[in-house]
């Protein structure tokens, strides 16, 4: 992709799987090939089997080898509520902590209520720590994406699914889609005043509802053609 358009790659590595060589012969072949931005990740384990060749087994061991190596912007991963598998909140924000402390930014795992991002950002701060965060986000679009959203581990709230089902209720899928948009342009603008540096859009291969909160919180250049939202 570096070559061939002109959007800014960034490549995802993760420990699972590597053994220490390995990932160092992959971020020696980025370098090579002009690849600058690394979001550094520690991966989730195979499911029902044993992690083959895995050597490290955190983010911030493989964030301590690319700065080694050097030459590159290093990001890191961000749970608002709480990775799913730390023992509590607290813990979790150390291991950010550490891991931030190393690398350039963080982009989070996407979440719904905008409180979560404040308290995150500001207990970095509270560490000494403030090098940006860059909030994710996914537009809820349809009720049966609520139960996937919490396999993923960031479960969508009681209130936002409240909002999702007398949408439902009013329109059918069509007003659902509308009004998990809209919860999405509502936060992304509250994250924006709020002084959040970027907004990260998980898309899962599905662009127009990210192009349609992107219309409407006024970002498209003004020469930008008009956007259709989907039907």
């Amino acid at each position: 992709m570096l070559h061939v358009t002109a959007l800014l790659p960034m490549a995802h590595l993760t420990c699972v799987g590597h053994t220490r060589l390995e990932l160092a012969e992959i971020l020696v072949d980025y370098r090579k090939a002009g690849v600058e931005n690394l979001m550094a990740l520690g991966g989730d384990p195979p499911t029902g089997g044993e992690e083959h060749g895995s050597e490290l087994r955190h983010a911030v061991e493989l964030v301590t080898l690319a700065r080694a190596i050097g030459g590159f912007s290093i990001g890191v991963a961000a749970h608002p509520a709480g990775h799913p598998s730390a023992p509590d909140l607290s813990s979790d924000r150390a291991r950010l902590a550490e891991k931030l402390e190393l690398a350039d930014f963080a982009v989070t795992q996407f979440f719904f209520d905008f409180d979560l991002y404040v308290a995150l950002r500001d207990d970095l701060a509270r560490r000494g720590l403030d090098k940006p965060v860059v909030p994710g986000i996914m537009p809820v679009t349809s009720l049966a994406s609520v139960p996937r959203m919490a396999q993923m581990g960031s479960p969508v709230p009681e209130w936002a699914q409240a909002r999702l089902r007398r949408a439902a209720e009013r329109g059918g899928d069509a007003a659902v889609r509308s009004e998990g948009i809209a919860m999405a342009t509502d936060l992304c603008r509250a994250l924006l005043e709020a002084g959040a540096p970027g907004l990260h859009f998980y898309t899962l291969n599905r662009s127009s509802a990210t192009r349609e909160i992107h219309h409407a919180l006024g970002l498209a250049p003004a020469d930008a053609p008009a956007f259709a939202p989907a039907s």
